[in-house]
């Protein structure tokens, strides 16, 4: 596991905590590194949650399903046999497929390059299906992760046209405008997505990183706290529950707490050995 997908940038000891100092671009950008370890993790399927898996009052919540290929031998066994079949096929299930192959490489190795082929590839199937709402979320995902905020925004917004009631698709829409500084817009649709879902992990985390963002951190630690506390008792388990860790530790250490830091990172670490 690579504690980079928590974003955060490690301080001198003698900095100040987050708390102390008043918002700058140093700030700012830590929250947009946050961002962008959050969607490595929400592209591969970790954060992201479908209407169906919102539980009712007291259920348990379940570990999302459709993890990466952990084994990278097997992935670029995958993408050869895929990158092949995809030259001559007319197949939107084989580009969504093939991308989201390129996504789990990208996740497994931070390469910015298979973002973009992945975008292409969701692109392509798109191109022989447009109604593919889920190549087209994926594609938003991953222009999201590239950073290229305008044509994010502009794929939920056909998303959202084709699913209205994606909360997939409005709480991407939120980190959009988290991303480009439009904090009231965020928070206002991240209301949106509490109200439906006001325990999932994803939502909890989205929340801290708005307070990062908004200069409270003692509100994030309680957000991202929470968020760890009911993935690990909900049933998340190996690189799923060791994000929600990771998260939290690194806001730990943000705040000058290296003992809940160092114990965090540690529990990372011992889900997610690589």
């Amino acid at each position: 596991m690579r504690t980079s997908r928590t974003g955060g940038e490690e301080g001198g000891g003698g900095s100040p905590p987050p708390s102390s100092r008043s918002t700058s671009s140093f700030d700012i950008w830590r929250t947009l590194a946050l961002l962008t370890g959050a969607v490595l993790v929400v592209v591969a399927g970790y954060l992201g949650f479908n209407r169906t898996d919102v539980p009712a009052s007291g259920q348990a919540l379940q570990a999302p399903a459709g993890a990466p290929v952990d084994d990278r031998p097997d992935l670029d066994r995958l993408i050869g046999v895929y990158e092949d079949k995809t030259t001559t096929s007319r197949d939107p299930l084989d580009h969504r497929t093939m991308g989201r192959l390129y996504l789990a490489r990208a996740d497994l190795t931070g390469d910015i390059a298979s973002f973009e082929m992945a975008r292409q590839a969701f692109s392509e199937a798109r191109s022989l299906y447009s109604e593919d709402v889920e190549a087209l979320s994926l594609e938003a995902r991953a222009a999201f992760s590239l950073h290229d905020f305008a044509d994010a925004s502009t794929l939920i917004d056909q998303w959202i046209e084709l699913d209205p009631d994606s909360i997939d698709a409005i709480a991407l829409k939120g980190d959009v405008s988290l991303a480009l500084g439009d904090i009231s817009a965020a928070e206002a649709t991240y209301d949106d997505v509490f109200a439906v879902a006001p325990a999932h992990p994803a939502v909890q985390a989205r929340l801290a990183q708005l307070a990062v963002a908004k200069g409270d951190m003692t509100a994030a630690l309680s957000r991202a706290t929470i968020a760890e506390s009911t993935a690990r008792e909900t049933g998340f388990t190996g690189r799923p529950l060791a994000w929600y860790q990771s998260f939290l530790g690194q806001l730990a250490f943000d705040t000058g707490d290296y003992g809940r830091s160092e114990s965090m990172f540690s529990s990372a670490l011992a889900n997610s050995p690589t």
